[in-house]
């Protein structure tokens, strides 16, 4: 498989993601309860190796600071590091499987500074 860095398009990517895995479709979205939306394939992907919630979260932010080195600055919300963060319509740890993917971003803020979103 490709580098997908190394591409701008979405559709050259989705395409690579086919490739990877025949099974993809444009708007599928992987979610703790299987592969996608559809719950496709059945029973999911591997289900024993499937991550909670709070496991997947940390992967995106203490542990991807931690493999890039940058734990000391990024990754979690502490003083002394980098306010990056979103705000979400609906609490993800909360709401039901099939709600993920209809959860909106609500703000963006980097290194401190909203760059997406209003106010409230």
């Amino acid at each position: 498989m490709k580098n997908m860095m190394s591409t701008s398009s979405k559709e050259e990517v989705i395409q690579r993601l086919r490739d990877f895995a025949p099974t993809l479709g444009e708007d599928d979205w992987l979610l703790g309860e299987g592969w996608d939306q559809n719950d496709l394939p059945e029973g999911g992907w591997y289900p024993a190796q499937r991550l909670s919630r709070q496991e997947a979260v940390r992967g995106f932010t203490l542990d991807a600071a931690y493999a890039a080195f940058m734990e000391d600055s990024i990754g979690s919300l502490e003083a002394g590091k980098k306010a990056e963060f979103i705000v979400l319509d609906r609490d993800i740890m909360l709401v039901p499987a099939a709600e993920i993917p209809q959860v909106r971003v609500l703000q963006t803020w980097l290194n401190g500074i909203r760059v997406y979103g209003s106010r409230y």
